[in-house]
């Protein structure tokens, strides 16, 4: 849910998750080529797409240790920077848009 993706963005964690919810609303796929995005994910639904995705953030993680690679900081400040998207007050200003508003104007 959102919570969860936005305690882990708030940490600069990566997020591997379904193309669900939260996660397909406010994450951005991966590109490594790039250095841009902060979400992996699962797509299709099982458990192999699962297991490559979190071999990536092995690679990742492991080539900056080892070799001083910046791509696994650079995607750790993208999720980091990605929280925003679903801070309080962004968000209060998207239910008053998408939520309120059309109550109140009678155009639910």
């Amino acid at each position: 849910c959102g919570t969860g993706i936005f305690g882990a963005w708030m940490n600069g964690n990566i997020v591997v998750a379904t193309k669900g919810g939260g996660a397909k609303e406010h994450g951005t796929e991966i590109n490594p080529e790039t250095g841009e995005g902060d979400t992996l994910f699962i797509e299709p639904y099982e458990p192999k797409t699962l297991e490559q995705q979190l071999l990536k953030l092995h690679s990742w993680f492991n080539n900056f240790i080892i070799n001083g690679d910046r791509l696994w900081p650079r995607l750790r400040k993208n999720s980091y920077d990605g929280a925003e998207k679903l801070d309080i007050p962004y968000m209060i200003e998207r239910y008053e848009k998408n939520c309120f508003e059309p109550l109140l104007t009678g155009l639910c």
